[in-house]
């Protein structure tokens, strides 16, 4: 990259993508800086390259790396002459990739195999015999699969819902458990201290939840580092999840415990003195 090597012991590796004119359009990618490919980066035009952000900020100290080159191996040298938001290369978990892009017509000998990218409206089920027509009619031999972007990321989630799944269920369980213990705790106190007004049952119940909120949090968020690698979308800290955990362990006890302390606030003063 004009002139300078990757530095040891970092991460050297870049992908290499070739691709067409309009290809972040059709992807969403956004484009930061610079300009897109478009027809005049044919095979006899100055070569030129478009970059992803990680590579800009790894190797880019000013973070401008408009006008400068890059050379992949031994290859031909690229001026880069744009740059693109990084993207997911193979998994939705990876770490952010090194991504050099290049236009398809100055590769065409090194292109052996080709993805053609199609954003269209409807089910696959309607598009895909449009898209079969029209490569058939450019290329009659060569052979079309057809697949989703949606369906290539419910590969990769697969394992993550199934885990999320059973989290979800051994949760419900544990929260059913710990509503039905809170009850009958709640209503053996009430039971033993008859002459008590509810609201106090009530009270030292919502107290006991919120001790067990605030020693459960950093229980929580030590063991959410152990399970990170199977986090997609959230973080260990995520504070969406973390309110709303609380939010409903705070409404479940408040049901749990208004039954019984509504009990106690009804009963006769003079059977609650009896009772004592």
């Amino acid at each position: 990259m004009d002139g300078r090597r990757a530095p040891q012991n970092t991460q050297g590796y870049v992908y290499l993508n070739v691709v067409s004119p309009h290809f972040f359009e059709t992807l969403r990618t956004p484009l930061v800086a610079g300009r897109d490919f478009g027809a005049q980066d044919h095979e006899r035009a100055p070569r030129v390259a478009i970059v992803s952000e990680a590579l800009v900020h790894h190797y880019f100290a000013d973070g401008n790396p408009l006008g400068r080159h890059i050379q992949i191996d031994s290859g031909p040298a690229d001026e880069i002459v744009g740059v693109v938001k990084t993207a997911k290369y193979e998994t939705l978990q990876e770490k952010p990739h090194f991504v050099v892009y290049q236009p398809y017509l100055q590769n065409l000998s090194e292109a052996s195999s080709v993805n053609l990218e199609v954003r269209g409206a409807g089910s696959l089920a309607g598009l895909a015999p449009a898209v079969r027509l029209q490569v058939r009619a450019i290329a009659p031999q060569v052979p079309v699969d057809i697949f989703t972007l949606t369906d290539w990321v419910d590969q990769f989630l697969t394992q993550e819902r199934l885990i999320a799944a059973l989290a979800s269920t051994f949760g419900l369980l544990a929260l059913t458990l710990a509503s039905v213990g809170l009850y009958g705790v709640a209503a053996y106190a009430v039971t033993q201290r008859t002459g008590e007004i509810g609201i106090l049952a009530l009270r030292e119940g919502l107290l006991l939840v919120l001790v067990g909120i605030a020693v459960g949090i950093p229980t929580a968020l030590g063991a959410a580092r152990m399970i990170s690698s199977m986090l997609f979308g959230l973080t260990t800290n995520d504070p969406l999840t973390l309110a709303m955990a609380i939010a409903v362990l705070i409404a479940v006890a408040t049901v749990a415990i208004w039954i019984p302390a509504r009990r106690a606030s009804r009963i006769d003063p003079m059977l609650a003195l009896r009772h004592e």
